[in-house]
């Protein structure tokens, strides 16, 4: 809308000549003693424009309503000259006087039907001032500077998928000069609906038992537009078509935790997660109910996941059971498991798992490790039980070995003090990470030497922590013989212990390989390596003191070859009567 003289420019020259015309055959410049007329003035252009869009320190939106006015404005006075121009924003203060013919600033606008005024006024060379200033009005809609927003559906049944009586949508808004403030939403064309969008421009639109809204059985269809701060709509709303009905329920799977028939360990809280499945009817959970040896009363959660207080030892069932948005509740998920009392009588118990021993032909000239290791890093201690786990009986068996194909369980760790594993990628010492870690929350000693690529597993890591810088442990090392660091693979456990792929360099040099003997570690080292094993072995040492949520006083994660334990060397004896007796408290021979 154009208010009081606001005129397109072809206009305003027209009337400019007029008024040259009528200047030269009237009165003329203003004689002494003669009353100054005052001057006109005229709006000849006018735009508007978003200001781009910026944000503050937390990001949000600072100038969500500002756009860039301009205006090109003249003036005429009959019996003199214009001298200046000012101008003013609605009602607002008059600027001061100047001699420019243009002018821009900036305006608020709260919605797209609000309305902003710019006036402009003149004043002659005698001082008289229009008395009536020309204007000009500024509108959104008018000159279309408000762009709409575009809506998208960002969950919820698909068009033409078979749902349950209870769905959820969230849908999305995105605004290019702007935000979402709102999404209005509407069931098979019925009544419009107004949800509030959060600050990603989101809402949810949900049909459920809780609500007391559930879908009727039979075709549906959901339609959604947006809303901007300003109060523009999106003119494309977006739609989904399902079909609603009845029958279906939730799926709940296990994902971690001890398994059905599996152990765990007094002592030690007992993680447990699960994993649900909807997709088959594009359904929703709306939450979980878990117990623990009560098949009656249940606790609600929203996780997937909860970690039970330790139990008493003895035989317990989990159980777990999801509930979707129409109120149907899946089957449980049933886990019965045995706590193990962590009560130790035995000291050290060595696990045996790489595939180094003759249990085939293959193996028939390689020396017997499981002897070696014992008289080496065990050599000054005498309460050693090996489990051999790649032993088979017969002839080949070492003396005295607990000989099994598989790997121990609860109540076999329960009865030792201290553990050390040593493995490889032959076979997977990761499937009992999670009973390792609960040992050693429980407050047994662990150990653990891998080679090649063995994965330890991400819940042990997690019970571990960070790895430390040496804290004290390298300067005992310093005097050990046999051990180097050398440039390893980039295995899972080369990563954990070092937080990095390669080992880092020597300062002061290009070389990635040095020996403790003669090199001092760099500060930032976290870990050791040894070499004494050909082949490409690699390794290494982190220490965890103070682990969070584990009883034990300390914890131990050795990263080498089962050449590390198997040598004779002083180093080797030495560095075992470290581990086992400084720091695990195993009494000596």
């Amino acid at each position: 809308m154009i208010s009081h003289r606001f005129y397109p420019q072809l206009m305003v020259t027209c009337l400019l000549i007029l008024f040259a015309i009528l200047w030269s055959c009237g009165k003329g410049p203003t004689k002494p003693g003669e009353q100054n007329d005052p001057p006109d003035t005229f709006i000849t252009k006018k735009s508007l424009e978003k200001v781009p869009l910026e944000t503050d320190s937390t990001g949000a939106f600072v100038n969500l309503t500002q756009f860039i006015y301009s205006i090109e404005f003249t003036g005429v006075d009959l019996d003199g000259k214009v001298d200046s121009f000012q101008v003013r924003i609605n009602n607002g203060p008059w600027s001061a006087y100047s001699t420019k013919t243009n002018r821009s600033d900036t305006l608020d606008f709260d919605s797209e039907t609000a309305v902003n005024t710019v006036s402009v006024r003149s004043k002659d060379d005698q001082g008289a001032e229009d008395p009536t200033p020309a204007t000009a009005e500024f509108t959104l809609a008018e000159i279309e500077a408000n762009a709409k927003p575009t809506t998208a559906f960002a969950s919820g049944p698909g068009n033409g998928t078979t749902t349950g009586l209870g769905v959820r949508f969230i849908v999305s808004g995105s605004d290019e000069d702007g935000e979402i403030s709102s999404f209005i939403y509407s069931l098979d064309g019925g009544a419009e609906m107004t949800l509030t969008a959060d600050a990603d421009g989101k809402a949810v639109i949900e049909f459920s038992a809780a609500l007391g809204n559930l879908l009727s059985i039979g075709n549906h269809a959901v339609s959604a537009r947006s809303v901007d701060n300003l109060g523009a709509e999106d003119a494309t709303p977006e739609t989904r078509s399902f079909f609603a009905t009845t029958g279906f329920k939730p799926i709940v799977t296990q994902a971690d935790g001890p398994p059905p028939g599996g152990g765990w360990f007094t002592g030690a809280d007992i993680p447990f997660a699960w994993n649900t499945a909807v997709a088959h009817y594009s359904g929703v959970i709306d939450t979980y109910q878990f117990s623990i040896d009560d098949p009656v009363n249940f606790t609600d959660t929203t996780a997937t996941s909860i970690a039970l207080p330790e139990q008493d030892a003895g035989p317990h069932t989990f159980r777990v059971r999801a509930v979707e948005l129409e109120g149907n509740i899946s089957d449980p998920l049933e886990v019965s498991f045995d706590v193990a009392l962590f009560a130790p009588t035995q000291g050290i118990l060595f696990i045996d798992n790489m595939s180094f021993n003759p249990n085939t032909s293959v193996y028939a000239s390689e020396p017997d490790v499981d002897q070696q290791v014992l008289d080496g890093f065990f050599q000054n201690f005498s309460q050693v039980s090996v489990w051999d786990v790649d032993r088979l009986s017969g002839g080949n068996r070492f003396p005295g070995a607990i000989n099994t194909t598989s790997l121990p369980g609860p109540d076999d760790l329960a009865q030792y003090s201290s553990v050390v594993a040593m493995t490889d990628g032959g076979y997977a010492l990761d499937n009992i990470s999670a009973l390792l870690a609960a040992y050693f929350q429980a407050g047994g000693n662990l150990m653990i030497t891998g080679y090649q690529s063995t994965d330890f597993g991400q819940v042990l890591k997690d019970v571990l922590g960070t790895p430390t810088v040496f804290n004290g442990f390298g300067t005992s090392l310093m005097s050990l013989e046999g051990f180097q660091a050398a440039e390893g693979n980039n295995s899972d456990a080369f990563a954990f212990l070092t937080g990095a792929d390669v080992v880092p360099i020597l300062p002061g040099t290009t070389n990635r390989s040095w020996e403790i003997t003669t090199n001092v570690a760099p500060t930032s080292l976290r870990v050791l390596f040894a070499n004494v094993f050909e082949g490409g072995s690699f390794g290494g040492f982190r220490i965890a003191t103070e682990t969070q949520g584990a009883k034990g006083n300390w914890g131990l994660w050795v990263g080498v070859s089962m050449g590390f334990m198997d040598q004779k060397s002083t180093g080797i004896v030495k560095f075992g009567d470290f581990v086992c007796g400084d720091r695990f408290g195993e009494v000596k021979n």
